[in-house]
């Protein structure tokens, strides 16, 4: 299976489902302006991010730097062991630095965490996803729905932590002497995330710039930072910014000294307004039309899309795939009303009881090849088969 295309139309989300439901293995690169990951897949299942070269950037091995679990020498040394073995990144990373296996696989969770919750939020970019061999698992494969899901809820509660009181311009300062009193939370934080948080935290550095230096995800550090509040170990210092032009203009206001003044001001205004009006009416005139093909595009990808998981849903309950598409109506996998969708599509059930489809609407931004699948049933032993992958 090859998938690619602009993000702006089939967003990551949807790429992972169907990765995930096919049960894919290979890399789903994203790219959004000059920041790109590699997410590798066995069998549907994420088990990485490793890049393909030692010497590029590495998630993994920017969290650990962050958190102060390696040292710059000690991060060469792994890129040159990487390079010399032949060896990914992160089987190097598990076999060389010095932390035991449950805080490795710690921090090995915060990044593919906070990998997911960076590219969930992109609009723009492209993706591609390789059907190619991947690197060793170095620890539990993820499920990718579970995952998301709690990319999604981390996203949420970031943004009411931002909006509520930890934006990312707030400075944090310890407290001299805090109180020495217990505290427990509802998602507790990695002892390896606040050590290095409170090792970092001066009083000069704001929110956005302690995330910037620990490369951890903003959920984590705004999470730690609000229990190390509630537990009186941290206060958000309320700085005065100086008055501002609204509050002088408010406390002083303007006074003109011609009336005439005024009256050009009022038509400067109104002729203001006048433009902008024109202006917004000549540019959605003009941007429409491409408006409008976008979206039909991303009816096209999401019908596409629902196709592949109605042969999914006929095969498990017949045990092969249909004969055409049509028969996705009479199973009532896929509705009566839209059938005529179908009929547009090009499929084919071969002699092998394999099939092949190339989905309709595609064009140079969005491109869906050839799939073909086997049955579920092999047709000489009659026992379960594995989905080819060509």
């Amino acid at each position: 299976m090859s998938l690619s295309g602009n993000l702006n139309e089939f967003s990551v989300l949807e790429t992972l489902q169907v990765v995930a439901l096919q049960q894919k293995t290979g890399t789903l690169r994203v790219r959004s302006g000059k920041t790109e990951y590699g997410l590798h897949f066995r069998d549907g299942k994420l088990v990485g991010c490793q890049p393909e070269n030692s010497n590029e950037p590495d998630a993994f091995l920017d969290t650990l730097l962050g958190l102060g679990q390696v040292g710059r020498d000690e991060e060469r040394r792994i890129r040159l062991l990487a390079a010399e073995r032949g060896v990914d990144l992160w089987r190097q990373i598990v076999e060389s630095v010095k932390l035991e296996e449950e805080t490795l696989e710690e921090t090995r969770g915060l990044v593919l965490q906070g990998v997911l919750d960076r590219v969930l939020l992109w609009n723009k970019g492209r993706f591609e996803f390789e059907s190619s061999p991947v690197p060793p698992i170095s620890g539990p494969p993820w499920n990718v729905e579970t995952a998301m899901l709690e990319s999604m809820r981390r996203l949420d509660e970031a943004a009411d932590l931002k909006s509520g009181g930890f934006p990312l311009t707030a400075v944090p300062d310890l407290v001299p002497n805090p109180p020495n009193t217990s505290f427990e939370s509802e998602n507790p934080v990695p002892a390896s995330l606040e050590r290095a948080l409170l090792s970092r935290i001066d009083g000069k550095r704001n929110i956005g710039a302690l995330i910037d230096t620990l490369k951890v995800a903003e959920y984590d550090v705004l999470t730690a930072i609000r229990d190390l509040r509630d537990q009186g170990t941290v206060r958000m210092e309320s700085r005065a910014t100086g008055s501002s032009v609204a509050q002088i203009l408010i406390e002083q206001p303007m006074r003109l000294r011609s009336p005439a003044l005024a009256g050009f001001l009022l038509v400067s205004c109104l002729g203001s307004l006048a433009v902008g009006f024109y202006a917004h009416k000549y540019t959605a005139e003009t941007i429409r039309p491409e408006a409008n093909r976008s979206a039909e595009k991303r009816l096209a990808v999401r019908n596409q899309t629902s196709i592949l998981q109605g042969l999914e849903i006929f095969r498990q309950r017949e045990g092969k795939y249909p004969d055409r598409l049509e028969s996705l109506v009479d199973e009532g996998v896929w509705p009566a009303e839209r059938a005529e969708l179908l009929s547009d599509q090009t499929y084919e059930l071969r002699a092998d009881r394999t099939y092949a489809w190339n989905g309709v609407g595609s064009d140079d931004r969005i491109s869906w090849d050839a799939i073909v699948m086997s049955s579920a049933t092999d047709p000489e032993s009659g026992k379960p088969g594995s989905t080819s992958r060509p």
